[in-house]
């Protein structure tokens, strides 16, 4: 700053050359904008900064205040193994055994729906044979079905289908490796698929995993989605339709998860159940804008599972509107 009123006062002087003159004046005009801008700048840093620090400080509290509920709750729940996530504050927001190993029965479909996402192409056409309908029997469902995948993958998620999970690792001899590879690519470092369906087998366990692994995974599913919208939201819809293409009736496609048209916000919701897995959900709620969680309940039993889910949806969806309602 002294440097330019030391110019000011030089221009108090006669200058030989009027081009000269208008020179320095432009140059002292540039010095003190710039001056000017860069403590505005300064300034506008300093604010964000607050506003950020702010924002992830309100956040916290909300975070906070749900944990405290859950807690208040947690004797009234049937999982074994919870854990809940939120997603734009990375935050685990509560937990329950969330590390220990436990079955995943059918959870493990959504990391079937994300290999085949990955080798095959969206418009690619698959059959449903003999062979795949041996492992399951979903209802509606026909040998010689054929959709493009893009149906496909809600049609498995939606019902739970084993045979369309058979149909995927029948289509790629490599499926199930592409499947533990991409597992401990994510850092899922506990979790180990045996098969596409995660169906017991010779009455053990064939999909195994933590709660914080299967996080990792649905959280990977959304960020790879259509803003953020898993499955395009199909897996969080109670009931999808798909036309057939050489037959007038649909395939009606009714979610496995019961009582979910009774839910709010529900961007996915996967279901699993076998005897020696329990009962399993992975479950992801969006009660506003900017504020998206996930559940991940394992070990719980067949009915269990929907009560857990409601009662932790209610509290989230609850705080969560009622911390934005507040200008804290």
């Amino acid at each position: 700053m002294k440097s330019i009123i030391g110019i000011i006062k030089k221009l108090q002087k006669p200058l030989d050359n009027e081009h000269t003159y208008y020179l320095v004046i432009i140059g002292v005009m540039t010095c003190i904008l710039g001056v000017f801008l860069f403590a505005s700048q300064q300034t506008q840093s300093k604010i964000d900064r607050i506003r950020n620090d702010e924002s992830m400080y309100r956040r916290e509290i909300l975070d906070s205040v749900i944990k405290a509920k859950i807690e208040e709750a947690a004797p009234n729940l049937f999982a074994e193994s919870i854990l809940i996530y939120d997603l734009e504050n990375e935050n685990i927001v509560y937990e329950k055994e969330a590390k220990k190993v436990r079955g995943l029965a059918s959870l493990t479909k959504l990391m079937t729906a994300r290999i085949a996402g990955e080798l095959f192409s969206p418009e690619a056409v698959f059959t449903i044979n003999d062979n795949d309908m041996e492992t399951g029997n979903t209802k509606g469902l026909q040998v010689g079905d054929t959709w493009p995948i893009k149906y496909w993958l809600p049609i498995m998620l939606v019902t739970s289908s084993n045979e369309v999970s058979a149909m995927f690792e029948r289509y790629d001899g490599t499926f199930l490796e592409h499947m533990n590879k991409y597992a401990k690519s994510l850092g899922m470092n506990d979790t180990i698929f045996n098969n596409s369906t995660g169906l017991d087998i010779n009455g053990g366990l064939s999909s195994k995993g933590t709660a914080y692994d299967m996080m990792l995974l649905v959280r990977d599913i959304i960020n790879h989605s259509n803003d953020g919208v898993p499955f395009n939201g199909y897996a969080g819809s109670s009931v999808v339709t798909f036309s057939r293409f050489n037959d007038s009736k649909p395939f009606v496609a009714n979610h496995t998860h019961e009582g979910l048209s009774k839910l709010h916000r529900v961007l996915l919701s996967k279901t699993g159940y076998t005897q020696k897995a329990g009962g399993a959900m992975a479950f992801v709620t969006r009660p506003i804008s900017g504020y998206t969680f996930i559940v991940i309940i394992l070990q719980s039993t067949f009915s269990g599972r929907f009560d857990d889910v409601a009662r932790i949806n209610d509290i989230i969806i609850k705080y969560t509107e009622l911390f934005a309602s507040y200008d804290l």
